[in-house]
């Protein structure tokens, strides 16, 4: 298997676990809507996005969105693969680069028409969390023998 499919497969398996997370704490109410349900029914209307959603598959929509979460994730891990060996290397590089994502997110949220500031505190640590996981995932690379 390529290095590059072997990345976006740990990107999908890494957005996997973020969903394991994420349902955890939107159960326990410290999520209210997740990032990719509130792109899928709120981002860019003028585009069109919540009306695409809304066709894709109106049977199943949280699985619509998953599938294109895992699509993210996928294209998230081969932009990690692409960092130098020696830095993906360090145990620090996928948490903040897990991280880093969500900042990216924040900072173009407002762009996608999804008001980011009205997140509590808690929100946010939760959502900072399963960014985490997601980061620590794609930094467990195996060396190969």
């Amino acid at each position: 298997m390529s290095e590059l499919l072997r990345a976006a497969a740990r990107g999908v398996l890494g957005a996997m676990a973020m969903t394991g997370v994420r349902r955890v704490t939107t159960d326990l109410g410290l999520v209210r809507k997740p990032p990719p349900e509130r792109i899928a029914t709120e981002g860019i209307p003028r585009l069109g996005i919540p009306r695409l959603f809304a066709r894709l598959a109106p049977e199943h929509p949280e699985t619509v969105i998953e599938l294109c979460h895992w699509g993210v994730g996928a294209v998230g891990g081969i932009g990690f693969r692409i960092f130098p060996a020696a830095l993906r290397g360090r145990r620090w590089t996928g948490p903040v680069y897990g991280l880093a994502i969500l900042a990216a997110f924040e900072a173009i949220a407002p762009g996608l028409g999804i008001a980011a500031r009205d997140r509590t505190v808690s929100e946010r640590l939760a959502l900072a969390g399963d960014h985490l996981v997601y980061g620590i995932v794609l930094g467990r690379e195996r060396k190969r023998a």
